[in-house]
C-alpha cells in the first residue's frame, strides 16, 4: 500500500501493479437500480464483487433540475428574464 500511495510512483507503475494481481474485470450494469456491479477476479482465484453508483451521462449533468424549472416557471409571471437570472444569481 505504502508504494501505491507515494506520489512518486508513476500512473503506469500503478497499472503494471494492478496487471499482477487482477485476473479480469465484468461489469454488470442494473439501470433500473442506477447502478452498476463490479466483479474482480482476481489471479489466485478469489472474487470481490463491488456495488457503485452508475455515473450520469453527459444529458442528466447538464439536465436543469425540475425544481428550478418549476421556480423559473413561476417567476415568468411577473418577471422578464433579465430579472429572473438576475434573481437566481442572488
Amino acid at each position: 500500500m505504502t508504494l501505491w500511495a507515494d506520489p512518486d510512483t508513476p500512473n503506469r507503475e500503478r497499472k503494471r501493479l494492478l496487471a499482477h494481481i487482477i485476473e479480469d474485470v465484468t461489469l454488470v450494469k442494473l439501470p433500473a437500480e442506477g447502478t452498476t456491479k463490479v466483479h474482480v477476479r482476481f489471479k489466485g482465484g478469489k472474487i470481490q464483487t463491488l456495488t457503485t453508483l452508475s455515473p450520469k451521462s453527459s444529458a442528466q449533468q447538464v439536465k436543469t433540475q425540475p425544481g428550478i424549472v418549476e421556480l423559473v416557471d413561476k417567476l415568468l409571471d411577473d418577471h422578464i428574464y433579465s430579472e429572473i437570472a438576475e434573481l437566481l444569481n442572488q
